[in-house]
Formats: C-alpha cells, structure tokens, sequence
C-alpha cells in the first residue's frame, strides 16, 4: 500500500496465499510506476501450522529479512 500523506494508504500489489505457498523462496511484486512517500506492506502468517507441516499444530512464525523498493 501507498501513501503521500502517511494516513490514507491505497494498495498497489497484492498476492493470495495459494500464490504464495507456491513459491519456493523469494517472492517479487511488480506494479505500475507509482509515487508515494510512505509504503506500509501487510503480511499475515497462517496463524496454526497446518497438520502434515513441520511443527504442526504450533503458532506459525513469519520471516522477512529483506524488502526492497525501487
């Protein structure tokens, strides 16, 4: 999401979780040339590992080491 003002934010890029869980590791967004001072990104993780998955039935963590804006 985008922002010239800090307070009204209007999103850019978006991306469902079944697109997510089909990438390996690093995921990239692309979206028109746009202007803004602030950009705010929203993650959500999956709350309870899914049974099956390592460490089922715990709270999910989520990792970002790196988030580059071009």
């Amino acid at each position: 999401m985008v922002s010239s003002d800090g307070k009204d934010y209007h999103s850019v890029a978006g991306m469902e979780s079944e697109e997510i869980e089909q990438k390996e590791r690093a995921m990239e967004m692309n979206f028109d040339k746009t202007q803004a001072r602030y950009v705010r990104v929203a993650v959500f993780n999956k709350g309870i590992i899914p049974a099956g998955l390592p460490g089922e039935g715990n709270k999910a963590w989520l990792f970002a080491d790196e988030i580059s804006i071009e």
